[in-house]
C-alpha cells in the first residue's frame, strides 16, 4: 500500500509542478489584461465542464468496475461525444455573450472543453481496472506537452514579432490536451461491441444519487474556490484579475503541494484497517505543513513574484498576502474533509458549503449596494466563508465519529447477547451432577 501510495504521489505533485510551470510560461508571455481574461475563460471552461458532466463519471467508473465496459464502451463513448459537442457550444455562447471581445480566444478554447469531457472516459477505464499511474501518467504528459509548446509558441512569436497574443496560448492549451487525448485512443483503442443498455439503465439508476451528490459537492467547493474570478473580472476588470491570477497560482500551487498527502494517503489510510489509526497525525501534520508553507510565501512572496513572474505583476503580492488567510484555511478544510469524502459523505458536506455560499453571496450584495465592494471586501467574505466551513467539516466529522462509536457499542452488545443465547442454548440440555449421580 505504502509503494502505491508513494508512487501515485510523486505522480501527482510533478504534475501540479508542471502545471505552474505552465502558468508560470504564461505570464511570462502575455500582458497583464490577456492575463486576466485568459484566467477568466479557464475558469468559465472549469464550472461548464462540471455543469455539463453531472454524474457522467461515476456512472462510467460503476459501469467499468461491474460489466467491463472495454468491450461495450464504444456506445457510451458516442453518446459522450455528443454531450462534449452540447458542452463546447455552450460554452462558446456564455463566452460571447459576457465577453464578446474574446470571440476569437473562446472559440478555440470551446475545443478544450470538449476533450476536456473525453478525458471522463480515460479516467472511468483506468481507475475502473485499478490503473492509476497510468491515469496520472496521462495528465503528466499533458502538462509536459503543454510547457514544450508554450516554449516553442514563446520563443517563434517573441523573435518574429516580439509579443504573443491570448489567441495563441489559447490554441497550445487546446491543442496539447487533444494530443494527449488522440494518442490514448490511438494507443489504447476501444472496441466495437455488443453494448447492453438493460445493465446501463440499473447500473446508472443505482449510481445515480451517488454521482449526483460526489458532483454537487464538487461544484459548490469549485464556486468557493473560483468564484473570487468572476467576482474581481466583474468589479475590477481584467487588469487587476490579471495580477490575482499570478497570486493565485502560487497560492494553488503551495496549497497543492501541502495538502496532496492528504488527498492521496489519508483515504487509503482510512480504508486500511491496520494504519486507519494514524490517519489523525497525518491530518495534523498536513495542516502544520501548509500553515507553514503558506508562512513562507507570505515573507518571501515579494521576491519571489519579481524573480519568478517579472516586475509587471508588482501589484500581485498585495493580492496574494490579502488572499492567503483564506486559501490557507481553505486548505486546511480540504485535509478534514479527505476523511468524509472516503465515506461518501458527499450530501451533506454539498448542503453545508452551498449554504456557506448562500450566506456569502447575500452579504457580497447587501454591501455592493450599500457601501460598494473592494478588494478587502471579497477576502475578508472569503475568508468567513472558508473559517464557516471548515467549522462544519468538523462538526460533521465529530458526528460521524459518534454514530460509529454508537455503531460499535450496537455490534458489540449484539454479540454479547448471541453468545449468552448460545450458551444457555447447550446449558438447557446440560444434566445437573447430582442428578447424573442419582440415574447412575
Amino acid at each position: 500500500m505504502f509503494r502505491q501510495i508513494a508512487i501515485t504521489l510523486i505522480a501527482r505533485n510533478l504534475t501540479m509542478v508542471l502545471g505552474f510551470v505552465s502558468s508560470v510560461l504564461i505570464a511570462r508571455m502575455l500582458v497583464t489584461d490577456d492575463r486576466g481574461d485568459l484566467s477568466f475563460l479557464i475558469t468559465l471552461c472549469e464550472l461548464i465542464i462540471l455543469v455539463c458532466s453531472f454524474g457522467i463519471g461515476k456512472t462510467f467508473l460503476n459501469l467499468t468496475i461491474r460489466t467491463g465496459i472495454d468491450r461495450r464502451f464504444h456506445t457510451p463513448l458516442m453518446i459522450l461525444c455528443g454531450i462534449a459537442g452540447v458542452a463546447a457550444m455552450t460554452f462558446f455562447c456564455l463566452a460571447f455573450a459576457l465577453r464578446p471581445d474574446l470571440v476569437l480566444a473562446a472559440a478555440i478554447l470551446a475545443v478544450l472543453v470538449a476533450f476536456r469531457l473525453l478525458t471522463i472516459t480515460i479516467d472511468a477505464r483506468e481507475r475502473g481496472h485499478q490503473r492509476v499511474l497510468r491515469f496520472q501518467a496521462i495528465f503528466l504528459i499533458e502538462k509536459l506537452v503543454l510547457c514544450i509548446g508554450l516554449i516553442c509558441v514563446g520563443f517563434t512569436s517573441l523573435s518574429s514579432s516580439g509579443a504573443v497574443s491570448l489567441e495563441a496560448v489559447c490554441a497550445v492549451i487546446s491543442v496539447s490536451l487533444a494530443i494527449v487525448c488522440m494518442g490514448y485512443f490511438k494507443a489504447f483503442p476501444v472496441q466495437e461491441g455488443r453494448f447492453s443498455w438493460r445493465i446501463s439503465r440499473r447500473v446508472y439508476w443505482e449510481t445515480r444519487a451517488r454521482g449526483l451528490w460526489n458532483t454537487g459537492h464538487s461544484l459548490t467547493v469549485f464556486l468557493m474556490q473560483k468564484s473570487d474570478v468572476f467576482l474581481i473580472a466583474f468589479f475590477f476588470g481584467s487588469a487587476v484579475l490579471g495580477q490575482y491570477a499570478v497570486a493565485a497560482s502560487l497560492l494553488t500551487i503551495v496549497s497543492s503541494l501541502s495538502t496532496s498527502f492528504s488527498h492521496v494517503a489519508i483515504p487509503a489510510m482510512i480504508r486500511h484497517r491496520r494504519v486507519s489509526d494514524r490517519a489523525s497525525n497525518a491530518e495534523l501534520l498536513t495542516c502544520c505543513v501548509a500553515v507553514i508553507g503558506f508562512l513562507v510565501l507570505i515573507w518571501f512572496g515579494d521576491q519571489l513574484i519579481d524573480i519568478v513572474f517579472g516586475n509587471r505583476y508588482n501589484d500581485a503580492y498585495l493580492l496574494m498576502s490579502t488572499f492567503a488567510p483564506a486559501m490557507m484555511v481553505g486548505s486546511m478544510r480540504q485535509v478534514f474533509e479527505a476523511k468524509l469524502i472516503a465515506t461518501n459523505r458527499f450530501k451533506p458536506m454539498m448542503l453545508q458549503t452551498g449554504l456557506v455560499l448562500l450566506a456569502r453571496y447575500g452579504v457580497l450584495a447587501l454591501m455592493y449596494l450599500v457601501s460598494g465592494v473592494g478588494v478587502w471586501t471579497l477576502a475578508s467574505l472569503a475568508l468567513a466563508g472558508q473559517i464557516l466551513s471548515l467549522a462544519l467539516v468538523l462538526i460533521e466529522r465529530r458526528r460521524l465519529a459518534k454514530k460509529h462509536s454508537r455503531s460499535m457499542e450496537t455490534q458489540s452488545s449484539h454479540a454479547e447477547t448471541a453468545r449468552q443465547s448460545e450458551r444457555g442454548f447447550f446449558c438447557r440440555f446440560r444434566l445437573p451432577r447430582e442428578k447424573l449421580n442419582i440415574q447412575l
